[in-house]
């Protein structure tokens, strides 16, 4: 029974187990709500899907970049709302990264989240490869109403550079 006290030390996050599985262009649908851009997803996307204990709690995209073979970068990254905060998404682009690296794919992701640019640029196997300050305002009128525009904000691109298939790790 609940004493309503807090004593130090006692609280403990619980182990993080993910599973991370390759899936359908419909598994977006259920993330598709919680990320800024439309809901559209083109349709040679790569799906990923994160699970823990079964649940969904992460999605994520690859897109081929057009005009530059061999690479691919980060299209949709969408962590469910109960889930965000402990470090989930980061871990899923991480996994993935490391998956089309292994592939022989070179992944990039370009962001304005704070907390993912954190991790990159805290990480060794990301490299940064161009920042930039958004200081324009983007017009409202072409855009899906749920958009919010990275005015003001940094926006980063980072170039995956984890182990190659067969190194050590």
């Amino acid at each position: 029974m609940a004493d309503r006290r807090l004593a130090r030390g006692c609280l403990r996050r619980p182990a993080i187990r993910l599973e991370i599985h390759r899936c359908r262009l419909e598994a977006w649908r259920l993330f598709a709500r919680h990320h800024y851009l439309t809901g559209s997803l083109a349709p040679q996307a790569r799906c990923y899907l994160a699970t823990w204990d079964g649940a969904p709690v992460a999605f994520c995209a690859t897109l081929p970049v057009i005009g530059q073979k061999g690479r691919r970068r980060f299209t949709r990254i969408v962590t469910l709302p109960d889930y965000q905060g402990i470090g989930i998404g980061s871990r899923v682009v991480e996994a993935v990264a490391q998956l089309h690296r292994e592939e022989g794919f070179r992944i990039s992701v370009t962001t304005s989240h704070p907390a993912l640019i954190g991790h990159c640029q805290r990480s060794t196997r990301w490299r940064t490869s161009g920042v930039k300050r958004n200081r324009q305002r983007t017009p409202k009128t072409h855009l899906h109403p749920n958009y919010r525009d990275c005015s003001g904000r940094m926006v980063v691109s980072f170039e995956y550079t984890g182990p190659v298939a067969g190194a050590a790790a």
